[in-house]
């Protein structure tokens, strides 16, 4: 019997028999990896990835679509005597709250002017001397 690597069919017949053809490298190249090289490094893309960011992409554009073109419900309050002083109370209490966010820093520039002016009594009373 022939050997099948050998064997010549006519041409538009098939054959049953298959050869391979390996290289001697490590590895073969897969066809559907895409590889990027930037500044010496390897990035591999594969059809997998690919396709994960077409999908977070398109989810993304549906819904900035679905919040760009929602009905936008906005409420517009007119000026009252009322609005005015729940502004005034607001305010009252911000500042009230900076004060009160602002104490630890005062009693330490209290604390250190306090040391600052102890340390220089002295030498200046010794001078007068």
């Amino acid at each position: 019997m022939a050997n099948p690597e050998e064997v010549t069919l006519p041409s538009g017949f098939a054959s049953n028999y298959r050869q391979a053809n390996y290289s001697p490298g490590r590895e073969e190249p897969l066809f559907s990896d895409h590889v990027i090289t930037i500044a010496g490094r390897s990035i591999t893309i594969t059809s997998h990835d690919a396709f994960m960011a077409g999908v977070s992409i398109v989810i993304g554009l549906l819904f900035w679509a679905a919040v760009f073109f929602s009905r936008k419900r906005t409420v517009v309050l007119k000026r009252s005597s009322g609005i005015e002083q729940i502004a005034f109370e607001l305010s009252r209490i911000a500042v009230a709250l900076e004060r009160i966010a602002n104490r630890p820093a005062d009693r330490a520039i209290a604390a250190a002017t306090r040391r600052q002016l102890q340390m220089n009594r002295p030498h200046s009373e010794s001078r007068k001397i």
